[in-house]
């Protein structure tokens, strides 16, 4: 991979901490801010693996830090609707200084080096491909394209059924999708997080000095866990 792509992490967790989502009813506020820095940091490790010189992150939606080499990312902060506009606005500009883009939520886990590149390559040279990243309840969790549309983008964010939507759709693109990875937004996906890095083949998505982070926050809700 070369220096004419970009990943930006979007910080779905600001976002649900705004919303009130149903995890913030279970995770302490610290403790739900040190759980995004893990899971951005993870993230931001596996594109780095996967080639990826410029990553873009925030801790909030105005507080943009890009890296040509990810460094520490600042725990992410209460994101407001005035703050979502700002952060999609730099979003929308910088995505033109790239050839490819990768946009990824910041609950996401699941990816390897070897999936983020397999996004990347099904872009192949047409303009008009986009490569959406399903989780396990078919909800968009990232997507990778070559001429980004905010309105599409924000089109397949509200779509329950992506596959209809993109039949339908009056944007002349090819898709392709890929789904396995697993969004983290309620009680029983942190669960689910926590099943699924107990497998053997967790070393894939994660390295052990992140396994170790997710344990010690997985120790603090051990009884939210049985």
């Amino acid at each position: 991979m070369t220096d004419n792509m970009a990943a930006f992490i979007l910080p779905v967790f600001g976002f649900l901490q705004a919303s009130n989502a149903p995890l913030t009813h279970f995770l302490q506020s610290g403790d739900l801010d040190n759980f995004a820095s893990v899971m951005t940091e993870n993230i931001a490790d596996v594109l780095q693996s996967a080639g990826f010189h410029t990553i873009y992150s925030v801790k909030t939606a105005k507080d943009i830090l890009q890296h040509e080499l990810f460094q520490q990312v600042e725990e992410p902060g209460i994101v407001s609707d005035s703050e979502q506009s700002q952060y999609y606005a730099v979003l929308q500009s910088e995505s033109k200084r790239y050839e490819k883009i990768l946009l990824i939520n910041d609950n996401t886990i699941g990816l390897t080096p070897n999936l983020v590149k397999r996004v990347i390559n099904n872009l192949g040279v047409e303009e008009d491909v986009t490569t959406i990243i399903l989780d396990r309840g078919n909800a968009c969790s990232g997507m990778a394209f070559k001429s980004y549309s905010q309105s599409f983008y924000f089109s397949c964010l509200h779509q329950d059924n992506l596959e209809n939507f993109f039949k339908s759709c009056d944007e002349d693109r090819f898709w392709t999708n890929t789904n396995s990875v697993v969004s983290i937004k309620t009680i029983e996906d942190f669960k689910l997080l926590y099943s699924v890095l107990s497998e053997k083949n967790s070393v894939e998505l994660c390295k052990k000095e992140y396994y170790d982070r997710f344990t010690e926050i997985f120790i603090e809700y051990k009884d939210l866990l049985k």
